[in-house]
């Protein structure tokens, strides 16, 4: 009876192989989950995607993989089941840093921008060009002088003086928190750009990510004959001349001249003729004289320069920006590889102003014949050169001309 018994349980019992894989490129899974469903039976993939389980007639065996839709497979007395796990539509790329988040988890509080999108703005940084694409993402001028690094902030001032800016990752690397890195970057080679603005950033990143993460993605190479592109677009920066220091001396003198009936008009005994007509008693000659002694002051000062002079067009004298970028790439089935360069100038809108960045880019990715081993090498150089124009000398440039701007032209 117990010899019958253990014959029994060798025929019902079998061992069975297989081969788990993708569907869409038929590469091998390693670390494919199987399981016995209703049971706590189960082994895995190793590293070719081949697997061995024990079963038994009627089980079912269930293969899952993350990122693949779960199969299952009813054991009919078959030696060998391969199965080709689909791809799940639905289960979008991993966020990883400190932690890993699926994006459909994080979906409320991520927002994706294309780097087509960015591509079609003419600009010379790559913040201008996210500005109104992302809700709650603000960026604040803080510097009118070209190639200016603003202020970035995502969740609102977290700290009254310490830094608000939000972490910067570029193809999974953290940089930090300095918005000049965005500066340096090429718009041309973005990929794409995800912003991640609510706690889901301090889940992946900790306590770095607490004023919200920006993940840059750049291109790579692609499969297939090399492709070119070129890309480039120029532009012309000026700034509205004030008009209230935009009159020249007989302007001003034709304006003084029709004040004349009003200021003839005055009483003596008003408590305002002394301030605008003048009081010889006290040795004051009033706001209206002495604005007519400062346009013969002008006139003397505009003669001994060759005339007037436009003090707003001479230091907002405007300036061209451009912008030209090459890249190359392709590769095989086994190697990619992307090379770009990159170069932009911005001139500026004030007298001596101007910015230049220049990028250089190689990236090269590979993997083993049996695909299996990946591997690549990123080198990245950048370049910027800025001419700073301080503003405070503007304003003190303007003010001290502020009596010669009445005499422009």
């Amino acid at each position: 009876m117990l010899l019958f018994s253990a014959i029994g349980f060798a025929q019902e019992s079998v061992t069975v192989t297989g081969n788990v894989m993708s569907k869409t490129d038929g590469e091998p899974i390693l670390g494919a989950n199987i399981i016995l469903v209703g049971t706590t039976k189960g082994t895995s993939t190793d590293f070719d995607g081949n697997y061995k389980i024990t079963v038994k007639s009627g089980d079912i065996i269930q293969f899952s993989y993350l990122g693949f839709k779960t199969k299952t497979v009813a054991y009919t007395n078959q030696k060998t089941i391969d199965v080709a796990l689909d791809e799940d539509s639905n289960i979008l790329d991993e966020i990883v840093g400190y932690g890993n988040q699926k994006q459909k988890n994080v979906t409320s509080a991520l927002t994706k921008v294309s780097g087509e999108d960015l591509q079609n703005q003419a600009v010379a940084r790559v913040e201008d060009a996210l500005k109104g694409r992302v809700a709650g993402l603000r960026i604040q001028v803080t510097s009118s002088e070209a190639g200016g690094d603003p202020k970035i902030t995502l969740r609102g001032p977290g700290s009254v003086t310490g830094s608000s800016s939000p972490l910067i990752v570029v193809d999974g690397v953290i940089l930090g928190t300095d918005t000049d890195i965005l500066g340096s970057i090429d718009n041309n080679n973005i990929k794409s750009i995800s912003v991640l603005k609510d706690v889901s950033s301090v889940a992946i990143y900790g306590s770095r990510g607490a004023n919200g993460v920006i993940l840059v993605t750049l291109k790579e190479g692609i499969s297939g004959q090399t492709r070119f592109s070129y890309n480039t677009f120029t532009g012309y920066k000026y700034s509205d001349n004030n008009n209230n220091f935009n009159k020249t001396i007989a302007q001003e003198r034709a304006r003084l001249d029709g004040l004349q009936g009003q200021v003839s008009a005055i009483s003596i005994n008003s408590p305002n003729y002394g301030r605008i007509v003048g009081d010889n008693a006290n040795a004051d000659n009033g706001s209206y004289n002495s604005a007519y002694a400062e346009l013969e002051a002008m006139e003397f000062i505009a003669s001994l320069g060759g005339g007037e002079t436009n003090w707003q067009d001479e230091i907002f004298d405007g300036g061209f920006i451009q912008s030209h970028s090459f890249a190359a790439r392709g590769g095989s089935e086994l190697t990619s590889y992307s090379a770009s360069l990159g170069y932009l100038e911005d001139d500026g809108i004030v007298l001596n102003d101007d910015f230049k960045k220049y990028n250089a880019r190689v990236k090269i990715d590979s993997r083993s014949k049996n695909k299996k081993i990946k591997y690549g090498a990123s080198i990245r150089v950048n370049y910027n050169d800025q001419n700073r124009v301080s503003t405070s000398k503007v304003y003190r440039s303007i003010k001290t001309n502020g009596a010669c701007t009445i005499v422009f032209k």
